[in-house]
């Protein structure tokens, strides 16, 4: 089986990844509340699992260490962890910037790690590509 998960892979596996055609995929979550019984990974998890998936069955596809941190608008609950969205956006960037693949996905299981609205959006903001 082909590693694809560069986080798995040592930085001489990285160098002799065919940048010129290669694409990164980039997972994000939030760390936040999923209800009274649920994980606060969750939406982390359930978004470098599904790049992982995608880039098992395709060639030329990697995926990134994810990236835990995001952006959510339920910091008041306990446990939860938010970057303000600049540093999110600046995290991104730098992130992709970092490497040199043809293209770069960002993937997120979330409905707040991604906003169009900021912060002080009286409504939790969406983003294409959540799950919620």
């Amino acid at each position: 089986m082909r590693k694809c998960s560069l986080g798995l892979m040592s930085y001489k596996e990285i160098g002799a990844i065919p940048k010129d055609r290669a694409v990164l995929l980039l997972p994000i979550g939030c760390v936040e509340q999923h209800g009274p019984a649920g994980f606060t990974g969750a939406d982390t998890i359930l978004a470098e699992h599904l790049c992982r998936r995608t880039a098992e069955g395709l060639e030329d596809v990697y995926v990134a260490p994810p990236i835990w941190f995001g952006y959510t608008a339920y910091a008041a609950f306990p446990g939860t962890v938010s970057l303000r969205l600049e540093t999110l956006r600046a995290v991104v960037r730098d992130s992709s910037a970092a490497t040199s693949h043809t293209a770069s996905v960002i993937s997120s299981s979330s409905t707040t790690t991604a906003p169009t609205r900021p912060r002080s959006s009286p409504s939790p903001p969406r983003c294409a590509g959540g799950t919620g």
